[in-house]
């Protein structure tokens, strides 16, 4: 995956801002680049995979609305997780460039990042109504990303994949890439 390293934040946290370099890079992936965003690509899903089933496997604790409180602080987490694939398979599809990948990752992480302070936040209040608010307030809020990320993904899907003519060339331990 050396060929993408620089391109593309194989793992990032949440709230640090996206490097220049990445997010400045407006290419789009040429055929060597995309082979290493497919191996990424499934090893985020198996990953993914795991944790879900270690989750899945976890015993239960807590009453039923610690429980329920739990399976929502999950859902933000396979939202994101879905959103990025999503992103991914875009990237690939050379219908994004590194730079408006990473952006965009960043945007949608910043926005289910938030989503899920404010409803860990609400789960504290202690007056039952209060808490209901605060939690409809922030599933509307939730929504309303969600809305705006469905139509951005439509958008993305709905463009042309780029068709560059590449020649790539190994020599040694050396890769030219050539597009027209």
């Amino acid at each position: 995956m050396d060929v993408i390293r620089e391109k593309v934040e194989l793992f990032r946290e949440n709230d640090s801002p996206v490097p220049f370099q990445i997010a400045s890079n407006q290419t789009f992936p040429i055929n060597i680049e995309k082979s290493a965003i497919e191996k990424w690509a499934k090893i985020r899903e198996e990953c993914n995979s795991r944790y879900y089933a270690i989750i899945a496997n976890e015993k239960q604790v807590g009453n039923e609305l610690q429980r329920n409180h739990s399976q929502q602080d999950l859902s933000y987490s396979k939202q994101l997780v879905a959103s990025v694939s999503e992103l991914v398979l875009a990237l690939y599809q050379q219908k994004l460039t590194y730079g408006e990948f990473a952006q965009k990752r960043y945007e949608i992480s910043q926005a289910i990042g938030n989503a899920r302070r404010e409803f860990r936040a609400s789960v504290l209040t202690a007056d039952r109504d209060a808490q209901a608010r605060a939690n409809q307030l922030v599933e509307q809020q939730m929504q309303n990303n969600l809305t705006l990320w469905s139509t951005y993904m439509q958008s993305v899907n709905a463009r042309q994949p780029l068709k560059a003519n590449c020649v790539t060339q190994r020599i040694g331990n050396t890769i030219n890439t050539n597009c027209n």
